[in-house]
């Protein structure tokens, strides 16, 4: 895990310019403080100080309005109980409309994913990119599950998340989900700019 996070600037630190964990030396003291004790953003109160993770730096890198969100803008930290609550919020029916629904052969994000690549009518050992790392569709999607098959002729579509991006991942879609998977290797870092 140690090898996919380049030790260069700016990849040396996380999206909020802090630290990484970058070798085996930092990682049990990381592991220790977070035993002990939550990091500061989380124990900053609502939007009161810039470590808040509702606070001013906070609300500037992510500009969503209390309108948009399903929350109550009264209570402390809006009401979510912990920060991933805030990042996979609900919205406020209308506020999220999606086009083209019934429309099969439109494709329609889940969450403010950026397209990345595609293709359709794909095949098991089509080529495929992550991370710039080459990989099979076969390997990549169904890890040679028994259901590997029924994915040969299928679509797909590959976007890219950034960390401040709306994350939940839902979508009035057809079919059914059978299965997630990890794919080895696919830990995206994201870029200073862009």
């Amino acid at each position: 895990m140690y090898d996919q996070i380049p030790t260069d600037p700016p990849h040396d630190d996380d999206p909020f310019r802090q630290p990484q964990i970058c070798d085996h030396r930092t990682m049990p003291t990381t592991l220790n403080l977070s035993i002990h004790g939550a990091p500061a953003f989380a124990k900053a109160k609502h939007r009161s100080t810039d470590t808040a993770w509702l606070g001013p730096a906070a609300m500037a890198a992510m500009p969503i309005s209390d309108s948009e969100l399903l929350c109550d803008p009264a209570a402390p930290y809006h009401g979510f109980t912990f920060r991933d609550g805030y990042f996979t919020h609900q919205c406020w029916p209308g506020v999220r409309l999606i086009a083209c629904t019934g429309d099969e052969s439109v494709v329609i994000d889940a969450c403010e994913a950026a397209p990345s690549r595609g293709g359709r009518d794909i095949e098991a050992y089509d080529g495929c990119r992550l991370n710039e790392k080459p990989y099979w569709f076969h390997y990549c999607l169904v890890a040679g599950d028994a259901l590997a098959p029924q994915s040969v002729g299928g679509t797909v579509y590959q976007a890219n998340l950034r960390s401040l991006n709306y994350h939940r991942w839902y979508s009035p879609v057809t079919g059914t989900l059978m299965k997630t998977y990890v794919v080895p290797g696919a830990y995206h870092r994201e870029r200073s700019v862009e």
